[in-house]
Protein backbone atom coordinates (compact mmCIF):
# COMPACT_ATOMS: atom_id res chain seq x y z
CA UNK A 1 0.00 0.00 0.00
CA UNK A 2 1.50 3.34 -1.00
CA UNK A 3 1.75 6.32 1.37
CA UNK A 4 -1.23 8.18 -0.12
CA UNK A 5 -3.49 5.12 0.15
CA UNK A 6 -2.33 4.42 3.70
CA UNK A 7 -3.05 8.02 4.76
CA UNK A 8 -6.54 7.87 3.18
CA UNK A 9 -7.30 4.59 4.98
CA UNK A 10 -6.41 6.11 8.35
CA UNK A 11 -9.24 8.64 8.00
CA UNK A 12 -11.69 6.55 5.95
CA UNK A 13 -15.07 6.52 7.72
CA UNK A 14 -16.82 4.43 5.06
CA UNK A 15 -16.80 0.96 6.66
CA UNK A 16 -18.91 -1.62 8.44
CA UNK A 17 -17.74 -3.78 11.33
CA UNK A 18 -18.74 -7.38 11.97
CA UNK A 19 -17.54 -10.44 13.85
CA UNK A 20 -16.31 -13.54 12.04
CA UNK A 21 -18.94 -16.25 12.46
CA UNK A 22 -17.23 -18.88 10.29
CA UNK A 23 -14.00 -19.28 8.31
CA UNK A 24 -13.34 -21.82 5.55
CA UNK A 25 -9.96 -22.36 3.92
CA UNK A 26 -9.20 -23.22 0.29
CA UNK A 27 -5.81 -23.40 -1.43
CA UNK A 28 -5.24 -19.67 -1.79
CA UNK A 29 -8.10 -17.91 -0.01
CA UNK A 30 -10.40 -17.69 2.99
CA UNK A 31 -14.18 -17.71 2.79
CA UNK A 32 -15.47 -15.51 5.59
CA UNK A 33 -18.97 -15.48 7.05
CA UNK A 34 -20.00 -12.50 9.15
CA UNK A 35 -22.24 -12.56 12.19
CA UNK A 36 -24.90 -10.92 9.99
CA UNK A 37 -24.81 -13.82 7.50
CA UNK A 38 -22.82 -12.18 4.67
CA UNK A 39 -20.00 -14.04 2.92
CA UNK A 40 -16.81 -12.72 1.33
CA UNK A 41 -13.69 -14.42 -0.02
CA UNK A 42 -10.22 -12.93 0.47
CA UNK A 43 -6.77 -14.05 -0.62
CA UNK A 44 -4.57 -15.38 2.14
CA UNK A 45 -2.13 -13.06 3.88
CA UNK A 46 1.12 -14.67 4.98
CA UNK A 47 1.43 -14.95 8.74
CA UNK A 48 -2.26 -14.49 9.60
CA UNK A 49 -5.02 -17.05 10.03
CA UNK A 50 -8.55 -15.68 10.52
CA UNK A 51 -10.48 -17.25 13.38
CA UNK A 52 -14.13 -17.29 14.41
CA UNK A 53 -14.90 -14.46 16.82
CA UNK A 54 -12.31 -12.02 15.43
CA UNK A 55 -13.38 -8.51 14.42
CA UNK A 56 -13.86 -7.91 10.71
CA UNK A 57 -14.03 -4.56 8.92
CA UNK A 58 -15.30 -4.07 5.35
CA UNK A 59 -14.46 -0.75 3.68
CA UNK A 60 -17.05 0.56 1.22
CA UNK A 61 -20.51 2.12 1.06
CA UNK A 62 -22.31 -0.97 2.34
CA UNK A 63 -24.48 -3.84 1.20
CA UNK A 64 -24.66 -4.17 -2.58
CA UNK A 65 -21.59 -1.97 -3.17
CA UNK A 66 -17.98 -2.82 -3.87
CA UNK A 67 -15.89 -3.89 -0.88
CA UNK A 68 -12.79 -1.69 -1.17
CA UNK A 69 -10.87 -3.22 1.69
CA UNK A 70 -10.86 -5.84 4.41
CA UNK A 71 -9.21 -5.88 7.84
CA UNK A 72 -9.38 -9.01 9.99
CA UNK A 73 -8.39 -8.65 13.64
CA UNK A 74 -6.51 -5.47 12.73
CA UNK A 75 -4.59 -7.11 9.86
CA UNK A 76 -5.12 -5.50 6.46
CA UNK A 77 -5.91 -8.00 3.70
CA UNK A 78 -6.41 -5.38 1.01
CA UNK A 79 -7.49 -1.78 0.65
CA UNK A 80 -8.29 0.69 -2.12
CA UNK A 81 -9.52 4.27 -1.99
CA UNK A 82 -12.81 5.11 -3.76
CA UNK A 83 -10.80 6.68 -6.61
CA UNK A 84 -8.72 3.53 -7.10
Amino acid sequence: MNKETKEYKETDKEYQEYTLADVKETDDQWTLKTDSGWYLCVKKVEGHTPETGQPLRFYGKGIGCTVRGVDIDGVNYYYKTPAQ
